[in-house]
């Protein structure tokens, strides 16, 4: 039902774009004696959205054929159902990475009771992933491939044989391909 939606806006978006746009008949100048003065205008750069090459004619014969993305899904509800499966019983190497120490902090943010303890917490949050945004290049490629890590073995674990055919997680395809590994998939 959502994907259909999804490619039913696809194409919409698409037949828009496509349609040729008419030219607007020239404003009549009206007769005067004194010059119009120019007004500047600060013209604001647009902001792109979106995947770079990846336009909505694309989209929609993607959509067409079946190899179009899969419907959005929460991807950071999937990764927080495994962090909650792993980190809680992980080893102090495992706990001691930026996804462990965030659902750390996100699991204490939850319980916090007042709003002074819940700003702290997020504050710290906020300093977790800037200091993480600081370090080298080689560093930050380092800690991906340690979350990475994380998350596989974190998959593995939430992912048995009785959820691997129900469990959203651990049907969703990119989850699978990122973490589920030769083992899980079809």
């Amino acid at each position: 039902m959502v994907r259909s939606l999804l490619i039913l806006v696809v194409l919409l978006v698409a037949a828009v774009e496509a349609k040729p746009k008419s030219a607007a008949p020239a404003p009549a100048a009206a007769p005067s004696s004194a010059p119009t003065p120019a007004t500047k205008t600060k013209k604001t750069p647009a902001v792109k959205t979106g995947l770079p090459g990846l336009t909505p004619a694309k989209k929609a014969a993607a959509a067409a054929n079946g190899s179009g993305p899969a419907p959005s899904a929460s991807y950071a509800t999937f990764r927080l159902k495994l962090q909650e499966a792993f980190c809680p019983k992980a080893s102090a190497e495992d706990k001691a990475t930026l996804a462990c120490k965030s659902y750390a902090l996100s699991k204490s943010l939850k319980s916090a009771s007042t709003e002074e303890e819940k700003k702290t917490l997020q504050a710290r949050k906020v300093k977790l992933y800037q200091d993480e945004g600081r370090k080298s290049d080689e560093d930050k490629k380092k800690t991906t491939q340690a979350s990475k890590a994380l998350y596989i073995k974190a998959y593995t674990k939430y992912c048995t044989t009785n959820r691997l055919s129900s469990d959203e997680v651990c049907t969703n395809e990119l989850m699978k391909r990122m973490y589920g590994g030769a083992g899980h998939t079809k």
